[in-house]
């Protein structure tokens, strides 16, 4: 599996390049996933949370797309970027009660890939954390 990743050039370009995922367990959109129902589920958003519609019998639907994943390295040091899309539906009423983009920056502490992984970690929490807050307001 492979994926991108930019980096500047000495023209303050954009440059992408290949990285390849050889050593992930998963694609990055479905260990999100993962991590974000566990998340969930810590945080006791709901009676159940799956990770698929399966046999349970919903009351809401949670659906996301990661729009922007990726490490970006320039002159300026290194940081993670994330972007994600999520949108609420109510199964009863179809209705969408969210429908929101979540996009967030964090600096990388080091040169490591264990620092930008640990920078994404912290990208996606603030994520889950806004989002969370927004289920709570919007899904009463």
């Amino acid at each position: 599996m492979n994926g991108l990743f930019s980096t500047a050039s000495q023209l303050n370009l954009p440059n992408c390049s290949v990285y390849h995922y050889h050593f992930w367990t998963d694609a990055p959109p479905r260990l999100i996933q993962d991590h974000l129902a566990v998340y969930l589920r810590k945080a006791s958003v709901a009676n159940t949370v799956v990770n698929d519609r399966g046999e349970v019998d919903w009351s809401h639907l949670l659906s996301g797309k990661l729009r922007r994943f990726e490490r970006i390295m320039d002159g300026s040091g290194s940081r993670v970027a994330v972007d994600m899309e999520f949108r609420l539906m109510h199964n009863h009423s179809r209705k969408a009660l969210l429908v929101k983009d979540y996009d967030v920056e964090v600096e990388v502490a080091g040169d490591t890939v264990n620092d930008a992984v640990e920078a994404m970690t912290r990208a996606l929490e603030s994520i889950y954390g806004q989002l969370l807050a927004d289920i709570r307001r919007v899904a009463r």
